[in-house]
């Protein structure tokens, strides 16, 4: 079908040339098939792409939510005991910059410092935080942010509750 497109489409560009470019209906014609050659190409190309991205109209990958979950680490719930490890995944974001902050009710820093991650199979981030020692009991705020020039934008908070 494109190709008849074409060869129609050319057959009206030299009826356009021959006419000296003063015939409107050459004109008309040749702006109609023009236009009906691109709509075709689209559909074309967009369903080409259902075989790959299903229920999607492009075929180009879709950007990957930016999203950071934390859980303590083989334990359900968010009870830490001291040694615990907290994991933190990162999808869509780079953690490799990231840092974090865990700090009690009164703004008492328990633990800080930079995240160190590794890359997954689904391409997320993965980091363990392992809980130091400490006295404190009770709940406990994480915080996962990333140190800007002018300020820190926090990216994750989230509750536990060292035991």
């Amino acid at each position: 079908m494109y190709a008849a497109l074409a060869v129609a489409f050319a057959a009206v560009s030299l009826w356009v040339a021959v006419g000296g470019r003063k015939n409107a209906r050459a004109v008309a014609a040749k702006y109609r098939l023009g236009g009906l050659m691109l709509t075709v190409s689209a559909m074309l190309s967009a369903s080409s792409c259902q075989d790959i991205f299903p229920g999607m109209v492009s075929c180009y990958d879709p950007v990957m939510p930016s999203e950071i979950d934390a859980h303590v680490w083989n334990t359900s719930g968010n009870n830490l005991s001291v040694g615990d490890t907290i994991a933190v995944v990162f999808r869509g974001i780079n953690g490799s910059e990231a840092k974090y902050r865990l700090e009690t009710k009164q703004t008492t820093v328990l633990q800080s410092g930079n995240i160190e991650t590794k890359v997954q199979e689904d391409n997320s981030q993965l980091a363990l935080i392992k809980l130091q020692q400490t006295s404190h009991k009770g709940e406990v705020f994480l915080f996962v942010y990333f140190a800007g020039e002018k300020t820190d934008e926090i990216m994750y908070f989230g509750n536990f509750n060292i035991k």
